[in-house]
């Protein structure tokens, strides 16, 4: 994902390099770029998972229909050729800052010369070289048109070079039509069309958006700064781990063959031993080295690296093969696994408060199908997975239970190494079970207590005979495509012309995608992992090709031990709990919108346009919303009625039709028509919920309207379930139409929860959140049900506020869902976080440079009404109508006595109105305490001010 950064040639000042603010107009084109970029990223996805599908669709085709050539060309290989050619490809050339990119022109392999049909399309393309189109319309144009490209009957054709006479090799032709030149050639022996880089094509895009980036970018590049265009990563798909096996025991035990050459010596370094015997006449004193070997023998009972004697065949265990027996969240009829329902997850597993995953609701552990599908494969042992957990056993304990061990037993610093506690550990573990508190326990609290089961573990592991591995490929069984070696794309015994011109195409198409996949057939297809699982059957393998079985089904089920979260009720039939996950790659989607675009979406993480549209203070002295906008300059306020109220000086805005940025100017029209009763219980649900948030950062920037309330940024972002590629499909299912439904069982309309916020997590920023749904309007949106989602709050107050309190509240999304819009309300220095139970959680964080400057730039007022200060000597009070007072105007020379604390940086200054003139004074005196003989008293109405200092 391209990323501009910026050089600084002073690079004292750190902060700005840290803080880079684009220019607007250079933001915009990098976001472009970048969306253009995601656009390009997914069509080569989809590219690949459609590349899949021809595989899987050909290898049905060899194991099954003769005849099933024509389908495979029509609704496989055409539409992988199509989106090839839709897509584009780019390259790079050169090195460095002359490095340049453009798109590729791509080759599509037509025919063989090999094929009884490549004179068919020699003779088809010469002949519309002389004039002559009917053999063109017959072949050439039908495989453009395979390509996404539709030629005119009657296009120019052209041979550019003639090449051998007899095999037509290096013979090139070139069609133009509407204007775009298309090669043709022979190469090797194959009959090849080129599909040139056009206007619709997203790679011709793309490099023309890093063209007008680069050329922005040198506008903006000085002596002294210079933006350069870089890359980072873009985001993850992720993909579930398998289950994992440990085995224990002398059947798992590690041979000495591998990996335990150093486990003779300390430094782990293979034992050796000097000989004094010239190398070259070894042979002349072949009795000294065979006394010299038979001295080293060791003794009865001795280990040796050098001497090893076997009595039997040794055993050396270094695979294993698996069967298990999946039972998933779905529902079964007449012995058939139905399709998925949408509630399929929803009605047996709950996203819970805080929690990262989802969990089996109480009484569906026996939901599941009650007879479990089977599937199979072959795992690689490693020893190597003992020193690892010794190793996560060790780090654990060095960090929570040495250092006050160090401290109670004066342990000095340069004896506390990283193997103290490998060296000491009967000392260290003598002392722990020693100590008053775990003395006063019981076995039971004993075995819940995280350190005295760590050492407990950290001992075992000493003698422990163990190796490990995964399920290997669970996750693509389950997908009915199991990862294998194969041979390349071919059918040398076919007889059928056309069949094989379908496989010479099938086998350019792919290229070197190296799909090497065997589909199982005879299983049950499940994208989503749910479920229970048991390990139905599994025998240990080793290098001399025996066997030796660890789960045996006619033994009845073996005894496993899981973790918590795997383990399942005592009345069901299935070992281990499966959380539910997507098979296939995917991720949990969470961008910013740019503020001044509809739906812009911030491709980065760090957005390159500022995400913030305004901001609201809530004012706790008077219980108003004062409204800024982006740079954090006041525009107005909503008083307890839910009225607009112009800022005070001549410098806010009339009404909320005048608020420049659309979903600002949203927001708080919505605000405003919700009317009083609203206004305050939302007052006091942005209250109660701000109470529950303090950022780590929240000390590291100062603002003066933290004086009358929290600041919250008005920000919009966009949240979505993707897969990687196109949604898998049952591969062993023929496609044979174009009508066909893609064989996805409904997984991608199954909803998922997504919830927004994590309550009562101090560092979570979000203060709550409208849900947008699309509407016919300038913004392009509205506010489903005008419902505020306040998840940090627990108050239950106004219908159309929605808190902690009324219960869970997330979103139900599916993967086929478009991206679902929020407007939020942050404290500017916390983390958004969103959570769906089924992919690892996302964060968005506003940078500093988007909030900083906006924060220091607000001034606060307060309305002082009435203010009883003396009397001005020379003050007028003009009467209007016989019984309208004006406020009166006061003279900024005379002074005003008002108590006003002393804030750093910051200046007070007093804000009055007198008809249509505005007044504003810094000469505030201060109160004199002591009591005097009154002057003449008035009262003023007015606001008190408080500005950032202008710095000198």
């Amino acid at each position: 994902m391209p990323q501009v950064s910026k050089n600084e040639s002073d690079t004292t000042d750190t902060s700005s390099q840290n803080d880079l603010t684009l220019p607007d107009d250079l933001a915009q084109s990098l976001n472009q770029l970048n969306i253009i970029q995601e656009q390009y990223n997914q069509a080569h996805l989809d590219i690949e998972s459609l590349q899949r599908r021809l595989y899987s669709q050909w290898y049905i085709y060899m194991r099954y229909d003769a005849n099933f050539d024509e389908d495979v060309n029509n609704y496989s290989l055409v539409p992988l050729r199509t989106a090839m050619a839709a897509a584009g490809e780019i390259e790079f050339s050169g090195e460095g800052t002359s490095t340049t990119v453009t798109a590729k022109t791509l080759p599509f392999n037509v025919v063989s010369r090999l094929s009884s049909y490549f004179n068919d399309y020699i003779a088809a393309i010469d002949q519309a070289v002389e004039g002559s189109y009917s053999n063109f319309s017959d072949y050439i144009k039908p495989e453009f048109r395979n390509c996404g490209i539709e030629l005119s009957d009657n296009p120019t054709v052209t041979v550019t070079a003639e090449g051998e006479a007899n095999f037509y090799e290096g013979r090139v032709w070139e069609i133009v039509d509407g204007g775009q030149t298309y090669p043709v050639n022979v190469e090797g022996g194959i009959f090849t069309i080129y599909i040139p880089p056009t206007a619709s094509q997203i790679a011709y895009n793309l490099v023309g958006a890093i063209r007008n980036l680069g050329s922005a970018i040198a506008n903006y590049t000085t002596s002294t700064t210079q933006y350069r265009l870089c890359q980072v990563p873009s985001d993850n798909y992720w993909r579930p781990s398998d289950p994992f096996v440990l085995l224990t025991g002398d059947a798992a035990k590690a041979s000495n063959r591998f990996g335990q050459d150093g486990r003779l010596r300390e430094d782990g370094f293979l034992e050796c031993y000097p000989i004094d015997f010239d190398v070259t006449n070894i042979t002349n004193d072949v009795d000294g080295l065979l006394a010299k070997i038979n001295s080293l023998k060791p003794s009865s009972g001795e280990d040796s690296i050098n001497f090893n004697t076997w009595s039997q065949q040794p055993w050396n265990p270094f695979a294993f093969q698996w069967n298990v027996l999946n039972y998933p969240s779905r529902e079964m009829k007449e012995g058939v696994v139905q399709d998925y329902q949408p509630n399929q997850i929803l009605d047996n597993y709950s996203l819970e408060p805080n929690a990262i995953d989802l969990q089996l609701k109480p009484g569906k552990e026996s939901s599941f199908t009650p007879d479990g599908n089977s599937y199979k494969g072959f795992s690689i042992l490693t020893p190597s997975a003992g020193e690892e957990l010794s190793g996560q056993l060790t780090n654990y304990l060095n960090a929570q239970l040495l250092p006050t061990y160090y401290y109670q037993n004066n342990i000095p610093e340069d004896e506390q190494t990283p193997d103290y506690l490998s060296e000491n550990f009967e000392a260290v573990k003598s002392w722990y079970e020693g100590t008053d508190d775990v003395q006063a326990m019981t076995e039971e609290q004993k075995a819940q207590d995280t350190i005295y089961v760590a050492l407990w573990a950290y001992e075992q592991m000493e003698d422990l005979d163990c190796q490990a591995q995964t399920i290997g490929g669970f996750n693509d069984t389950i997908m009915l495509s199991q990862p294998t070696l194969s041979l390349e794309v071919d059918d040398p015994l076919t007889t059928n012309n056309t069949a094989k011109l379908v496989t010479d195409q099938v086998r350019w198409t792919l290229g070197d995608s190296s799909i090497q996949y065997e589909f199982l057939s005879g299983d049950i297809f499940n994208p989503i992992r749910s479920g229970g699982m048991t390990i139905d059957q599994l025998w240990l393998v080793d290098s001399y090709g025996r066997h030796f079985t660890v789960i045996d089904p006619d033994a009845g089920q073996a005894d496993l031990v899981t973790s918590s979260r795997m383990t399942p009720p005592d009345n069901v039939d299935y070992q281990f709990l499966l959380a539910p996950r997507f098979a296939q790659n995917a991720r949990l989607n969470f961008h910013w919108l740019a503020a001044d675009a509809p739906s812009e979406i911030e491709m980065t993480t760090k957005p390159a346009r500022n995400p913030v549209c305004g901001w609201i203070v809530p004012n706790n002295l008077d219980s108003t919303l004062s409204i800024y906008d982006q740079q954090g300059k006041t525009l107005g306020s909503l008083d307890r009625a839910g009225n607009w109220r112009a800022a005070p000086g001549g410098f806010g805005i009339p009404d909320v039709a005048s608020i420049s940025n659309p979903h600002l100017r949203k927001l708080v029209d919505y605000l405003v028509n919700q009317g009083e009763s609203f206004q305050q219980q939302f007052l006091s649900t942005l209250d109660n919920s701000l109470a529950t948030i303090d950022p780590e950062g929240f000390a590291l920037h100062s603002t003066l309207a933290l004086l009358i309330g929290r600041p919250m940024a008005v920000v919009r972002a966009t949240f979505s379930l993707e897969v990687k590629g196109l949604p898998v499909c049952d591969p062993t299912v023929k496609i044979e139409s174009a009508d066909q439904e893609v064989p996805t069982y409904g997984y991608t309309e199954v909803k998922v929860p997504i919830r927004l916020g994590d309550y009562q997590q101090l560092n979570d920023g979000l203060v709550g959140y409208w849900r947008e749904t699309a509407a016919d309007n300038d913004e392009g949106y509205d506010y489903e049900g005008n419902i505020f989602y306040a998840p940090q709050s627990n108050l239950a107050n106004d219908s159309l506020i929605q808190t902690e309190a009324e219960g869970l509240v997330y979103f139900e999304q599916t993967v086929d869902a478009p991206p679902q819009g929020v407007t939020m309300l942050i404290d500017p220095r916390g983390t958004i976080h969103a959570t769906c139970g089924f992919l690892p959680n996302r964060e968005l964080t506003l940078p500093s440079e988007n909030y900083t400057t906006a924060l220091q730039s607000m001034e606060v007022n307060f309305l002082a009404t009435p203010m009883l200060c003396d009397r001005q000597t020379d003050m007028t009070i003009d009467i209007h109508d016989g019984d309208q007072l004006d406020p009166p105007a006061f003279d900024a020379s005379s002074g005003l006595a008002i108590p006003v604390p002393q804030q750093a940086n910051a200046v007070w200054s007093w804000v009055s109105l007198s008809g249509d003139e505005w007044s504003e004074t810094t000469e505030i005196e201060g109160v004199n305490p002591t009591a005097t003989f009154s002057e003449p008293q008035q009262l003023y109405e007015g606001w008190l001010q408080l500005s950032r200092a202008q710095e000198e």
